[in-house]
């Protein structure tokens, strides 16, 4: 569902089961838009993409900021 001109999109796992190139489509769609986009996912690829990252474990925030540094510490210490 989509709504026209929205302020604020939220996406919760918006590339589950996708294929590569149907999520890279998911991906670009949702980064395009002119809202605010919340996006909530295990996709490593799309969380890259993003301009800020959060990093849940455990029911509280383990890391948050860029990306690239977010995803890091995901791998060194929640995966």
């Amino acid at each position: 569902m989509l709504a026209t001109t929205p302020s604020l999109i939220v996406a919760d796992e918006p590339t589950t089961l996708l294929d590569l190139r149907n999520a890279r489509r998911i991906g670009d769609l949702l980064l395009a838009q002119d809202a605010q986009v919340i996006i909530v996912t295990h996709d490593l690829d799309l969380a890259a993409r993003c301009d800020h990252a959060v990093l849940f474990d455990d029911g509280g925030v383990a890391a948050s900021g860029e990306p690239g540094a977010v995803i890091d510490d995901y791998r060194r210490n929640c995966a």
